[in-house]
C-alpha cells in the first residue's frame, strides 16, 4: 500500500481518485489507472498509544514555563547548534537541566573538527516547579519547537517522568490541556 500512496502524492495526481475496499482480513486500494494494491489487515491495535502515555505523578516533578520565552530560547539554541555543526542527523540535541526552581537549556557541539566545538546555554524562568532533585534530560530541539508551535496558551507544563522513557508537555486551558508525549535523547 505504501507504493500506491507514494504514487498519489505527486502534485499532478493530487486530485485523482482512489478506491479503498476493506474486508474482514484484507484490504484493496485501486488507483485511478486501474492498478490494484492489496494486502492483509494487521490484527490488533497499532500503535497502542495508551501504553506510551506516562501516567501518575512524574517521578522527577513538573515545571510550568512561559511558552513564548521558552520557545525563543529553544529556537535560538537549535539554530546556534545547527550553524555550529557540520551535520546533524535529525536536529541538534538540547540538554535540559532542572534544579529546584530553575531550568537551564544548553547545546553542546563536539564534532570531530576543532572549529565545531563549543556550547551555549540559556536560563529559562520557571513559573512553578515541583522538581524534587536536580535532573538532566535531552530532547531534539526541533521536536520541542514542534510542540511549542502547536500550542497557543501562555504556559506549558513539563512533566519529568523519566530520563530514558516518555515524558510529556501539557498546554494550558487555552490549548484545551493538549497533551504531547515526547521521548528523550540518550545523553552521552
Amino acid at each position: 500500500m505504501g507504493d500506491a500512496i507514494k504514487r498519489i502524492n505527486k502534485r499532478r495526481d493530487a486530485f485523482r481518485h482512489v478506491r479503498l475496499s476493506l474486508g474482514p482480513e484484507h484490504a484493496d486500494l485501486t488507483c485511478w489507472d486501474g492498478t490494484v494494491v492489496d494486502g492483509p489487515l494487521v490484527d490488533g491495535t497499532f500503535p497502542d498509544y495508551e501504553r506510551v502515555i506516562p501516567r501518575g505523578e512524574p517521578q522527577h516533578g513538573t515545571a510550568t514555563i512561559a511558552r513564548e520565552p521558552f520557545m525563543r530560547a529553544i529556537a535560538g539554541l537549535t539554530e546556534f547548534a545547527k550553524a555550529s555543526a557540520a551535520k546533524w542527523p535529525v536536529s541538534p540535541t538540547l540538554r535540559f537541566a532542572f534544579t529546584a526552581g530553575n531550568l537551564t537549556v544548553s547545546a553542546v557541539m563536539q564534532d570531530s573538527g576543532a572549529a565545531c566545538r563549543g556550547s551555549a546555554s540559556v536560563a529559562v524562568d520557571v513559573a512553578a516547579s515541583t522538581m524534587k532533585d536536580a535532573g538532566t534530560v535531552a530532547f531534539y530541539g526541533s521536536h520541542i519547537l514542534d510542540i511549542l508551535n502547536s500550542l497557543q496558551g501562555q504556559h506549558v507544563r513539563f512533566d519529568f517522568f523519566d530520563t530514558g522513557g516518555p515524558n510529556s508537555f501539557t498546554g494550558d486551558r487555552a490549548d484545551g490541556s493538549a497533551l504531547h508525549v515526547i521521548m528523550p535523547v540518550r545523553l552521552v
